[in-house]
């Protein structure tokens, strides 16, 4: 009886060890934990694909300096920039969402496209690519992945726009592209954002986590960013970060060329039953110990 007790602890342990590999697997590949659901689609064009009215995109989006019809291209691409800053900016704000997108860039002083835009940003000048620019007080406020900018040849930014302290004076960290990546091609960019934590990926390659904490009255308070390997990039930043917002794409002084925006409701999938299972084998392996300990102290 003692051995068949025994045995059976030992496949309880064996199924548990599973599960912790299992849980452990999630941990690394966590977005395969999610349900996808498309929310929201934007192509700039209508069915009968001509270009969409300022009208009709106004339904969905705040302009910046500029005004939508004359900036879509014969292709149905929206395009951002030419002047002095220039964005478009969803008039819904999200949360615990993916968004993915094409863009393509002609190099001007900053290009790229943010993320946790305030409710209060009205579509006026993003000012993203300032970052480390001494006296640089554009406006704009969020986080900003700035694919070419200021002063910053063969770099991407990454930054944590502050409006109370200037673009120049914001957190942000700087690193090389990748090889082999090319801004003025159509790259696709997509950005997870469940709450506490941000993953960037151009072309289904990962480059950067962003993971917010000290949350107060909706605000994160201290940003890490983490490389595809990761490893931290910079030191721990403080930071305002809403824990809702709007998305953005911004030229300044140059083209952001953007289409196929998608937006899709993240859900965890299938966590409660994961959970109850995990437990039902820690009782369970609870229960055979139990019985294993009294048995010895009746045959003792």
């Amino acid at each position: 009886m003692e051995r068949k007790l025994v045995s059976i602890a030992s496949i309880v342990i064996s199924l548990m060890l599973v599960m912790s590999s299992m849980a452990f697997s999630a941990g690394i590949d966590y977005l395969n934990g999610f349900t996808y659901n498309l929310v929201f689609e934007e192509t700039f064009q209508k069915q009968d694909s001509t270009n969409k009215t300022s009208t009709e995109l106004d339904e969905n989006w705040l302009f910046g300096q500029q005004k939508a019809p004359t900036f879509i291209d014969e292709t149905g691409r929206y395009q951002s920039g030419w002047i002095p800053g220039a964005n478009i900016t969803s008039i819904t704000a999200y949360e615990n969402y993916k968004l993915e997108l094409d863009m393509i860039i002609v190099k001007g002083a900053s290009n790229g496209m943010g993320v946790r835009v305030p409710d209060s940003e009205d579509g006026a000048l993003y000012g993203g690519g300032r970052a480390g620019v001494p006296g640089a007080a554009d406006l704009g406020a969020g986080i900003s992945f700035d694919m070419t900018s200021e002063g910053n040849d063969g770099f991407w930014i990454l930054a944590f726009n502050d409006r109370s302290k200037g673009m120049g004076e914001s957190p942000f960290v700087k690193t090389a592209y990748p090889a082999g990546y090319d801004f003025a091609a159509t790259n696709k960019y997509v950005v997870y954002d469940t709450g506490s934590t941000i993953a960037f990926y151009v072309n289904d390659v990962l480059w950067a986590r962003i993971e917010l904490s000290g949350l107060n009255e909706g605000l994160y308070t201290t940003a890490k960013v983490y490389d595809k390997d990761g490893t931290q990039m910079g030191t721990d930043m403080t930071v305002s970060i809403v824990a809702k917002g709007r998305i953005t794409s911004y030229g300044r002084l140059g083209t952001t060329k953007i289409d196929n925006v998608k937006v899709y409701d993240m859900q965890v999938k299938n966590a409660q039953t994961f959970d109850n299972a995990f437990s039902v084998l820690g009782v369970a392996f609870v229960a055979v110990t139990m019985l294993v300990v009294f048995k010895r102290k009746v045959t003792a």
